[in-house]
């Protein structure tokens, strides 16, 4: 029996549509929650037996709309300028075209960036330096994400090794997969919509909000900081 306090099943897991609110190709979906499946795995083989992943994924990491810190939306050339300059000094690392001298000056990956970017937004017009950093800056997030870490602790001297295999997503979403997992649960096993108002650890008890019904458990799962659980629900523990 599982008992969750939200009135869907799924826990955390939360794809929402976003974009046109017809049924088009220009439909986004945004995991707005916990996301449970990333490389090869149980999550990714289940995706794949219920066909709803798709390989096709080729769209450019660097592209979308780009808003300065002002607010404003920065204007296409200048994104298209400055995405094209950033695309090169990756290149230029990724594809160990680095001097010995920068190697030397910069050892990490952040430094060596920073350097470059300093030396082509000093090429930029006076009014679109402010926007051409705010750019710079959010292309060094997608950066960070490649990587997996801070740039300033990844190193120039190890070439990068890009793990095989395409990007891909799932139609519809994470939560696509709930639905069709939960076809075969019948409503006796998932209890959705019921607050849990104490745990009791050492009997393995769950108590309800009226405190009218108590669930044995074999285990208890819980998907929530346990910092903010001790913060907003002290007796729970």
């Amino acid at each position: 029996m599982t008992v969750n306090p939200i009135i869907r099943i799924g826990g955390r897991i939360h794809s929402v549509p976003f974009g046109d609110d017809g049924e088009t190709e220009d439909q986004a979906t945004v995991e707005s929650e916990a996301t449970w499946i990333h490389g090869k795995g149980p999550v990714n083989e289940l995706a794949d037996a219920f066909d709803l992943i798709d390989y096709g994924l080729t769209e450019d990491e660097y592209h979308g709309m780009y808003a300065g810190s002002n607010g404003t939306k920065c204007y296409e050339e200048l994104v298209r300028k400055s995405r094209e300059e950033f695309r090169k000094i990756t290149e230029e690392l990724y594809e160990n075209k680095l001097s010995a001298s920068s190697l030397t000056l910069y050892p990490s990956v952040l430094g060596y960036i920073q350097n470059r970017l300093d030396q082509v937004v000093g090429t930029l017009p006076d009014n679109d330096r402010d926007g051409g950093k705010d750019i710079c800056r959010t292309l060094m997030k997608v950066e960070e994400y490649n990587h997996g870490a801070a740039l300033e602790d990844v190193s120039v001297f190890i070439p990068d090794n890009i793990i095989p295999g395409n990007n891909i997503s799932l139609t519809g979403g994470y939560y696509a997969l709930i639905p069709r997992l939960a076809h075969t649960v019948t409503d006796k096993t998932i209890h959705i919509h019921t607050k849990v108002i104490n745990i009791g650890y050492t009997i393995h008890l769950c108590e309800s909000e009226n405190g009218t019904i108590m669930y044995t458990a074999s285990h208890v799962i819980v998907t929530n900081s346990l910092g903010v659980l001790k913060k907003i629900s002290p007796d729970t523990f």
